[in-house]
């Protein structure tokens, strides 16, 4: 069900029928009488924004539910099914990670490739179950799903005693790809090797129709492989089909929650328009990451970091332009950190500007005409973007 477009009264609707989007994904009960005493004659579209919002899958939603702050009283559980806990190894909104170790045989078809310690990731105790565990049945499909060899390898999926479902996944033992990049000193080339194999990733996860949605440096480790290092994509918490098999909110344009990390979020994203993210959303978010690799931050990180509002935020990532290399260098460290001349620069500048274009058909297509732009320049071949 896509939101009709009339003449429209007042050229401020499109920004109220926008706030008032932004309204729902807070609370989903908020009430449209202003809006509608405002623009009488735009009646059809306040109300099916309204309905949309109500067959919008509860589970999905992340923003409109208050997470508790997890505390100590959450004890460290011995055992998970068949697997025994070890430590934990971190939280995030949504599930904690233990590190376990097999304590029993593993199911049947995965028993002749289940390595002896893995990652444990089970929903957090303090969550309400019911507004999470459809969210993460779906992670478990999405990592069945994902093969490649920069992408976090599934391992196995159960219920607790409880029924509380848990997945079993691949210890990466690293460090954040922006830690790395900063504690080991690398290349200008090294970085850009780690962040083609990121791509790769990435376009392996599309052609096997999924969206991340949550590209960011927390969520790509670093770990050893022998004499290399090699980047793993990591927390499928977000991801969805880029099929259009997706029933989350798939009776309409509009989607009433917000998903992902506004430092990385695509302006579409933002727009909280589900026909219009794609592959090329998370190109955007690969191409912050190419920003923050170069330069130490974030192109909105000042104005984000302040006190602005859930509206004010969502309206400067809509309308932020182009990751700017060239024009931001006195904010960063990119001279120092990677000695390059004007020309290298501009080149880099020129590929970070195409990724992180307001309009997503202005973008590379995919994540493979990213990572090949940065090979030609990897190479030293003019890049041209296409």
């Amino acid at each position: 069900m896509k939101i009709a477009s009339p003449i429209l009264p007042d050229s401020s609707f499109e920004s109220q029928l926008d706030g008032f989007a932004e309204s729902l994904a807070v609370d989903p009960d908020a009430s449209p009488q202003s809006l509608l005493k405002r623009f009488p004659q735009c009646r059809e579209q306040i109300n099916q924004l309204v309905h949309a919002s109500k067959s919008v899958d509860s589970s999905a939603r992340l923003w409109d539910i208050p997470l508790p702050r997890q505390t100590d009283s959450h004890r460290m559980p011995d055992r998970i099914g068949r697997y025994r806990i070890v430590d934990r190894l971190g939280s995030g909104g949504m599930g904690n990670v233990y590190p376990a170790r097999f304590s029993e045989g593993p199911s049947k078809d995965h028993a002749s490739s289940v390595p002896k310690d893995c990652a444990l990731k089970v929903i957090r105790p303090d969550l309400p179950q019911s507004k999470f565990v459809a969210r993460f049945r779906k992670e478990q499909q999405f990592l069945r799903q994902a093969r490649h060899r920069c992408l976090v390898k599934f391992i196995d999926a159960g219920s607790t005693k409880d029924n509380v479902p848990f997945l079993a996944m691949e210890w990466v033992q690293g460090t954040t790809i922006d830690s790395h990049c900063q504690d080991h000193a690398v290349s200008l080339g090294a970085m850009l090797d780690l962040l083609i194999d990121v791509c790769d990733g990435v376009a392996a996860l599309h052609r096997q129709g999924i969206l991340h949605r949550d590209l960011k440096p927390a969520n790509i480790l670093v770990h050893r492989r022998g004499k290399n290092f090699r980047p793993k994509i990591i927390d499928f918490g977000l991801a969805k089909r880029s099929d259009g098999q997706e029933t989350l909110a798939a009776s309409s344009s509009w989607s009433t929650h917000l998903l992902g990390t506004p430092h990385y979020m695509s302006p579409e994203q933002a727009a909280l328009r589900c026909d219009r993210i794609g592959v090329r959303s998370d190109v955007f978010s690969l191409g912050i990451l190419l920003y923050e690799l170069l330069t130490g931050t974030t192109p909105l990180a000042d104005q984000l970091s302040s006190g602005l509002s859930l509206h004010e935020r969502l309206a400067m990532i809509r309308q932020q332009p182009p990751a700017a290399l060239a024009n931001d260098l006195h904010h960063s460290n990119l001279t120092s950190l990677y000695p390059i001349d004007s020309l290298a620069l501009l080149t880099l500048d020129q590929i970070c500007r195409k990724a992180t274009q307001t309009d997503p058909n202005e973008r590379y297509a995919g994540a493979n005409a990213f990572a090949n732009a940065l090979r030609s320049f990897r190479s030293r071949i003019p890049v041209t973007p296409t």
